[in-house]
């Protein structure tokens, strides 16, 4: 099975990092604004993360993977809709109402100059947060991503953006939600090459991933 992700943003791209990590803006689309009635109005729809995320390649081993356990032992299914791109999330930029324009494209410019090389990673356990629901792949050796992730937040913190970085952060990879019990397993360790990192605009309530920017690790 091959992943199609949606990619095409509604209002603004952010394309960074194939061509001498120049930045491309395209042009905002007009969106058409419907009323609410008072107190239903629209609040943080739009959240941004930076985040490491498999090829299509990887993704599909990953899912491979994990099948027996997730799907035919436990008949559940891992990422149900088009439009959800894998990834473990690194740093929150935000929630928005809409695309915060000048906040993405410093984000962009300061990841263009950001050098780190590439680097594996690893997981090798299936559990379930029980706060949201979240069944994760997670454990292994960290390590690496942790350090990238302390990395990248220094670059922005250097370059004049306030992000959260708190140090409570569990790299994972979420597959799928589920209120059904879930016994944490181990499983054959899954790995894959991190070569590239991204800027994801994800459309809460939408389950939709739209790529806004992309850079490839070097260093």
């Amino acid at each position: 099975m091959q992943f199609a992700f949606d990619f095409n943003d509604v209002s603004k791209r952010v394309i960074a990092g194939q061509a001498g990590r120049k930045t491309r803006i395209v042009p905002r689309r007009k969106s058409i604004s419907q009323p609410c009635l008072p107190g239903l109005e629209r609040r943080g729809v739009d959240s941004f993360f930076l985040v490491l995320g498999p090829d299509e390649e990887a993704a599909e081993c990953i899912r491979r993977s994990v099948h027996a356990e997730l799907v035919v032992r436990r008949h559940l299914q891992i990422w149900p809709k088009k439009g959800h791109l894998p990834h473990i999330s690194l740093l929150g930029l935000g929630a928005y109402d809409g695309i915060p324009r000048d906040r993405v494209a410093g984000v962009a410019k300061i990841a263009e100059g950001f050098s780190h090389p590439g680097f594996d990673v690893s997981f090798d356990t299936l559990m379930r947060f029980r706060r949201s629901n979240a069944v994760v792949l997670t454990g292994g050796d960290d390590g690496c991503i942790r350090r990238f992730r302390l990395s990248l937040h220094e670059a922005l913190r250097a370059g004049g953006l306030r992000v959260p970085g708190g140090s409570s952060f569990t790299p994972h990879m979420t597959l799928l939600y589920s209120t059904s019990p879930f016994e944490d397993c181990r499983v054959s360790a899954v790995q894959w090459r991190a070569d590239k990192f991204f800027l994801i605009h994800s459309m809460v309530g939408d389950s939709k991933h739209v790529v806004l920017g992309r850079w490839p690790l070097r260093g």
